[in-house]
C-alpha cells in the first residue's frame, strides 16, 4: 500500500457478516452493532468488487468446484448456497449492504461469463469506478 501498490483482500468483513445474517444467527443491525468497533479501525478500500451470479449458476458452479476438489462433499455454507435459493439471496443482500459500509462497491455479474472473461471484466469494472 505504501509503494501506490494494488492489495486485493478475498473475505473481509463482509463475507462473514453476510453468512451470520444468512443463517438467522444474527439480525442485520445486531451485525452492525456488533462489527461497528471493527469498521471503524479497518483500512478503506479505494472499491470493493462484488462478484455475483444467478443462483442456478452460481449453484452449479458451487457443485462443480466441490466435485473436482480434495473433499468431494458440501461443507455447510456450500450446501446452503445450492439449496437454498433464499439463503443464496439473503447471503447476497449481506453482502452488498456490509461491504458497502466500508467502501464503494463495484459490482459484476459473472452468470453469463466464463473464468477466462471474468478478470478482464473486473478490471474494466474497476477502471469505470475511478
Amino acid at each position: 500500500v505504501a509503494d501506490g501498490r494494488s492489495v486485493v483482500c478475498d473475505r473481509y468483513l463482509a463475507a462473514p457478516l453476510s453468512l451470520l445474517v444468512a443463517d438467522g444467527a444474527l439480525t442485520d443491525d445486531e451485525a452492525c452493532r456488533l462489527s461497528e468497533p471493527f469498521v471503524a479501525t479497518l483500512a478503506r478500500p479505494r472499491a470493493t468488487l462484488l462478484l455475483v451470479a444467478d443462483h442456478a449458476v452460481a449453484a452449479e458452479r458451487v457443485l462443480r468446484r466441490v466435485a473436482g476438489g480434495a473433499t468431494g462433499h458440501l461443507i455447510l455454507v456450500e450446501r446452503l448456497t445450492v439449496e437454498s435459493p433464499a439463503f443464496f439471496a439473503a447471503r447476497a443482500a449481506a453482502l452488498r449492504r456490509h461491504a458497502g459500509r466500508v467502501g464503494p462497491v463495484v459490482e459484476l455479474d459473472t452468470t453469463a461469463l466464463t473464468p477466462d472473461d471474468v478478470l478482464p471484466a473486473a478490471i474494466r469494472a474497476l477502471e469505470s469506478e475511478r
